[in-house]
């Protein structure tokens, strides 16, 4: 008896799946009336000698996280040419587009809504985890600056900054007495000046702005945390936020008033993410586009149902 084993290349078993995999992806009923939309980047090919790093952005309702399309880039210009190819009657059900603190992004949403190609009411938001991570990101260069000047050296262990590195990034409502016993011990040892104190205080100012869900009370809490980062005094790194939090004020206050943030959106970035490193990497964009819709563009209610597992039952003994 022979057995006859038939082995076929990558192309030939894409060719037979692209047209079901095409017809899928653009299917009119795949994606219904969408009222936020988050856009957030991912490398698609990492920077060699030969070429530049590449990102690929998705749009993803906010929702939902149904990923809605997949494009090349992460520009301004990028992202106002897929929404201009979009039907203008998707366009038009639009409320709020959320976004990290990307200035291309930004520059581009307002260019769309003053030239009619999103409607007029449109409100950009900026994502609340981002915001906070420029905090956070405040205190560790403030904590690695400091080390420097009072040690002479990067952080070690036994150092007393950087043995509480993960403690000034906790969430002070996380905090055991233990915790702040170890947090109030390494400030005071290792850090003379309280600008790393300063630091985590304005982390907590921050924080404090999406813990609320008045917009008058989240105004008046982002303003002290502005002021409180732009005294004359305050560390580098604080004035550096502040201007940050300054620019992107009223997509802050966007967020908290419609609780809008890009939770879905970086969820399916990271199922975007798993697709490529089991593929170990895409080269072509169209293919790339095609094995992310049909594997995250589906709707809530269409996921396929799992199979029932049976479990092991134990025979019953005769007697």
């Amino acid at each position: 008896m022979w057995l006859v084993v038939w082995r076929s290349g990558w192309h030939t078993v894409w060719s037979a799946v692209e047209p079901e995999l095409k017809q899928r992806a653009d299917d009119p009923d795949r994606v219904g009336a969408t009222f936020g939309v988050g856009f957030d980047e991912t490398v698609m090919n990492s920077a060699t000698r030969r070429r530049r790093c590449r990102y690929i952005t998705a749009a993803v309702d906010t929702a939902t996280g149904q990923v809605i399309d997949v494009f090349d880039g992460r520009d301004a210009n990028d992202l106002h040419k897929w929404v201009s190819a979009q039907p203008r009657g998707w366009r038009q059900n639009i409320r709020v587009v959320c976004c990290d603190p990307h200035e291309g992004y930004r520059k581009a949403i307002r260019a769309l809504i003053a030239q009619g190609l999103l409607p007029a009411g449109t409100r950009l938001a900026t994502d609340p985890f981002h915001i906070v991570r420029l905090a956070n990101q405040a205190i560790t260069r403030a904590r690695q600056r400091t080390q420097q000047q009072t040690t002479g050296h990067r952080g070690r262990k036994g150092d007393p900054l950087y043995g509480i590195r993960k403690l000034l990034l906790m969430a002070a409502e996380r905090l055991d007495p233990r915790g702040w016993q170890r947090l109030h011990q390494a400030l005071k040892a290792g850090d003379p000046c309280d600008e790393v104190l300063e630091c985590w205080q304005a982390k907590e100012q921050t924080r404090s702005i999406f813990k609320t869900t008045n917009p008058q009370t989240a105004v008046q809490r982002l303003d002290d945390t502005i002021a409180y980062c732009s005294d004359p005094d305050a560390p580098p790194e604080l004035q550096a936020l502040a201007g940050t939090l300054n620019r992107w004020h009223t997509e802050t206050i966007t967020s908290v008033a419609t609780a809008t943030t890009n939770a879905r959106t970086e969820a399916a970035n990271a199922k975007i993410k798993d697709i490529k490193r089991k593929a170990r990497g895409y080269t072509n964009i169209g293919n790339y586009r095609l094995r992310i819709l049909v594997a995250t563009g589906h709707k809530p209610h269409q996921n396929t149902p799992t199979t029932r597992i049976r479990t092991h039952k134990t025979p019953l003994k005769r007697e």
